[in-house]
């Protein structure tokens, strides 16, 4: 229902620019106020290849809870409007648990 946006960090963008200086705040802002959207999910490489850094926050407005999709996918933790997790495995792996728990509650 067009209520879901789930970015991912490329391999090419984290090789130049590094996982410190990339300003995530300023992407969840610029997604979420995309008419309609209630979640945003950005998943990023972390140092080691095969760890995953997630990222969820969702509308004000929205009933969606992000520390109990973060819990899920990777034992993360967060509050209802906010959480993140890291996944170990690869970032298609941590792209496809996380689909299933949004889909699963949707």
């Amino acid at each position: 229902g067009n209520k879901v946006i789930i970015a991912t960090d490329d391999k090419q963008m984290f090789n130049r620019y590094g996982r410190e200086i990339r300003p995530s705040q300023i992407v969840y802002d610029l997604l979420l106020s995309i008419n309609k959207v209630e979640l945003i999910a950005y998943l990023k490489y972390k140092e080691n290849e095969n760890e995953i850094e997630g990222s969820l926050r969702v509308s004000p407005s929205s009933l969606w809870q992000a520390h109990e999709i973060a819990y899920d996918v990777a034992c993360g933790g967060g509050h209802e409007k906010a959480a993140g997790f890291t996944f170990k495995g690869t970032m298609e792996e941590a792209y496809d648990k996380l689909c299933r728990e949004i889909e699963r509650r949707a």
